[in-house]
């Protein structure tokens, strides 16, 4: 998510390709949740909100709490704090597309429980913030692998 050395800013080409992954990320979403929402307008809506709640996620744990904590052998306080920070998250999500829903349509009639809409969302945060983790450990491995071969 940074620089290729030492925290410097990432290169234009590499916030494109953030921009378009996460771009991806809203239209799987808008696909997957078609037939969750009573309109195409609320369904944009709620993905999009989703996908700025990953995103928010997956940027706070790679820029903030795996160099603040992680690397700093802080294993408690990184588990404690990226619970909290994806907690948080999700909460606000919840909430903002409970009140897109009583604005655009009036009360959900499919409406879970905000309690149980709030679980749903929290592990679909705790699960894209794994996928990117597991996509940014592949690719650092892929990249070093190939300046080895490379011989740089």
């Amino acid at each position: 998510m940074r620089g290729e050395r030492h925290g410097s800013p990432p290169s234009a080409g590499r916030i494109v390709g953030q921009v378009l992954a996460w771009a991806a990320v809203w239209a799987l979403w808008i696909i997957v949740s078609r037939n969750n929402h009573p309109t195409l307008r609320l369904n944009v809506l709620a993905s999009f909100l989703l996908m700025l709640t990953f995103a928010a996620a997956v940027y706070a744990n790679h820029l903030l709490l795996i160099p603040r904590l992680w690397s700093r052998r802080r294993f408690a306080a990184y588990a404690a704090s990226l619970l909290g920070v994806m907690g948080l998250l999700a909460l606000a999500c919840t909430a903002a597309i409970h009140l897109a829903y009583d604005g655009l349509w009036g009360p959900d009639p499919a409406r879970f429980g905000f309690l149980t809409n709030l679980g749903m969302e929290s592990g679909l945060v705790a699960f894209h913030v794994l996928a990117a983790a597991v996509v940014l450990g592949i690719t650092r491995r892929l990249h070093a692998t190939r300046r080895a071969e490379s011989g740089r």
